[in-house]
């Protein structure tokens, strides 16, 4: 009978499956006991979910909030964004009609959002509500989404919010037109990889809990190999933990990072499909560079044979629209990388 797999990739995992984070979980607490709002900005997959859930966690062990959880990522309206909400609030108080009102009767969603959030508050307790995927609302066909959030939330007294975004090229785009006033108390953290060290501790630890061992050697590499993006991270180990191989070393990790390329190569050249060849080759160049801080600089455009600075530029801005690019930065110098981090390694072996 198989061992159960500690390396988790679909959920929340319990406390010790779950690596890392006590710096940033002690911050996200501090900063919603302290009543102030705070946006988490990561890339998907980084974590964030499971930071929320930790943070829930710590604060519902003294009764100190009522938590609620809402991820908008499915959602195209604010009529979908309301729904979201009050199915998620209905769900803690069945036994009470939320906020008095009917989402069938034809009524504008600004109201349903005021309403909803009214009742919240005379519940007269502390409450933490996290988004998630929140710059979903740049896309919605209303313009003024983030001013009717505003004026729902401005005048709340028991209600601190947790701003969950995984896209910085959209969430720019609310720092636009006036929009950053709603920001302006705003907290600001950004989640990167789990800590080199703890990150292998923890993975040494669990091989060894199940009588097994894995090299140094080899986990090194796959710290570095899946850049510590968390969902990349656990997925390799996972896909190590099921080989059961009692003594793996990197040679072992080596083979298995080539299955996982060969058995998703399909689905890359699909993507090769439906990109514009401008936005093939730069894709390609994001992958081999790794990081890229100045795309439309003539050395990097002339060493990847892209085009102009305009043609690139139109290029990468639909790449971080498909999502297949995302933008970060480090030493606050922004730069751009491939989302997926098993595409990135297998364009990184093209010509």
């Amino acid at each position: 009978m198989s061992l159960e797999n500690p390396f988790i990739t679909t959920f929340y995992p319990q406390s010790d499956l779950f690596c890392g984070r006590e710096e940033e979980i002690i911050r996200l607490v501090t900063i919603v006991r302290d009543n102030v709002n705070s946006i988490l900005l990561g890339p998907q997959r980084m974590g964030k979910t499971a930071l929320i859930q930790k943070a829930f966690e710590k604060l519902r062990q003294k009764n100190e909030f009522k938590c609620f959880y809402i991820d908008i990522h499915a959602t195209e309206n604010l009529k979908e964004f309301t729904r979201c909400f009050y199915d998620e609030i209905s769900d803690s108080y069945p036994e009470k009609n939320v906020g008095n009102i009917d989402l069938d009767l034809p009524k504008q969603n600004e109201q349903l959002l005021l309403s909803l959030f009214d009742f919240l508050d005379k519940q007269n307790i502390k409450m933490l509500i996290a988004i998630d995927e929140f710059q979903q609302l740049v896309k919605y066909p209303e313009k003024n989404t983030i001013t009717i959030l505003r004026q729902a939330t401005q005048k709340l007294k028991n209600i601190s919010f947790i701003f969950s975004c995984s896209n910085e090229h959209l969430l720019n785009d609310f720092f636009s037109d006036g929009k950053q006033l709603f920001f302006t108390n705003f907290d600001l953290l950004q989640l990167g990889g789990i800590k080199e060290s703890v990150y292998s501790e923890f993975i040494i630890e669990k091989f060894e809990k199940n009588k097994r061992t894995i090299t140094e050697e080899a986990v090194n590499f796959i710290l570095e190999w899946t850049r510590r993006h968390t969902y990349y991270t656990q997925s390799l180990c996972k896909r190590m933990f099921e080989t059961e191989i009692k003594e793996i070393d990197i040679e072992h990790v080596h083979e298995e990072c080539g299955r996982i390329l060969l058995e998703n190569e399909s689905n890359y050249f699909i993507y090769r499909n439906l990109l514009s060849p401008v936005q093939w080759l730069l894709l390609k160049a994001v992958a081999k560079e790794e990081k890229v801080y100045h795309p439309t600089a003539k050395q990097f455009l002339m060493q990847h044979k892209i085009g102009t600075p305009a043609n690139v530029q139109r290029a990468l801005d639909a790449l971080l629209s498909k999502e297949m690019v995302f933008a970060a930065h480090d030493d606050n110098k922004r730069y751009y990388q491939v989302y997926d981090c098993f595409l990135s390694r297998w364009l990184e072996n093209l010509d």
